[in-house]
C-alpha cells in the first residue's frame, strides 16, 4: 500500500536555516568578493537574514497549519465511518478522538508537534484506506465476518498505538515516546498486511 511516509511536522528552527545560509553567503560575497569592510559586510548580511526571516512563516505558524489540515482529515474520517457497522463505527470514532487530543497537544507544544503530526498522519492514512476498502467491498457484496474482523483488528491496533503515544506525551515520558515513534513504521507495515486481508476477504466472500 502506498503511504505518505514524510514527516508532517516542522522541526524546531527549520525556518532559520534558509535565511542563515543566504546571509552567510552574502557576507562572504560582500566581504571577500566585493572587498567591503567586515563591519559593512556584517551589517548587510544581518539585514538580509532578518529580511528573509520576516518573509518566511515561523515554524509555529507552519505547525498550526499542519495541525489544521490533519484536523480536517480526522473530521472526514468520522464522517466516512458513519456507513460502518455500529461496532466498527464506535472504534473508528475512538481512534479519531485520541487523534484529535494529540493534535490539540501539538498546537500548544511545538517540541511535540513533529512527532504528533507524523504519527497522526500515518495512522489516519491507514485507517482511511481500511474504511475505503471495506466500503468498496460492501458495495459489491455483503462483507462477511473476516473483513469485519480484519478492520476491527486494525482499528484496535491504531487506537492502542495512538493512545500509548498520547499517554507518553502527557506523562512526559520521552523514552516511551521515542519507542512509539521507532515502532511506528513497523506497525504501519503490519497494518498494510491487514489492509490486504480486508480486500482479499471482501473479494472472496
Amino acid at each position: 500500500m502506498m503511504r505518505n511516509s514524510g514527516s508532517t511536522g516542522v522541526s524546531p528552527g527549520a525556518s532559520d536555516i534558509v535565511p542563515g545560509v543566504v546571509a552567510a553567503v552574502c557576507f562572504l560575497v560582500i566581504t571577500f568578493g566585493l572587498h567591503f569592510p567586515l563591519l559593512v559586510g556584517g551589517l548587510l548580511s544581518a539585514g538580509v537574514y532578518f529580511g528573509l526571516r520576516l518573509l518566511m512563516p515561523s515554524s509555529a505558524i507552519e505547525a498550526f497549519s499542519k495541525s489544521d489540515d490533519l484536523e480536517s482529515v480526522v473530521a472526514r474520517t468520522v464522517k466516512e465511518s458513519e456507513s460502518l457497522t455500529p461496532l466498527l463505527r464506535e472504534k473508528a470514532v475512538e481512534v479519531c478522538n485520541v487523534a484529535s487530543n494529540l493534535l490539540h497537544i501539538a498546537k500548544t507544544s511545538e517540541t511535540r508537534a513533529t512527532d504528533i503530526h507524523f504519527a497522526v498522519a500515518e495512522y489516519m492514512n491507514v485507517v482511511r484506506q481500511g474504511i475505503g476498502l471495506y466500503q468498496d467491498r460492501s458495495a459489491a457484496t455483503t462483507s462477511g465476518p473476516q473483513s469485519r474482523a480484519a478492520l476491527e483488528q486494525m482499528l484496535d491496533s491504531v487506537y492502542q498505538r495512538l493512545d500509548a503515544l498520547h499517554d507518553s506525551i502527557v506523562h512526559e515520558d520521552d523514552s516511551k515516546t521515542a519507542r512509539e515513534m521507532d515502532t511506528l513504521n513497523r506497525t504501519v507495515k503490519d497494518m498494510d498486511d491487514v489492509l490486504i486481508r480486508v480486500q482479499r476477504n471482501g473479494e472472496s466472500e
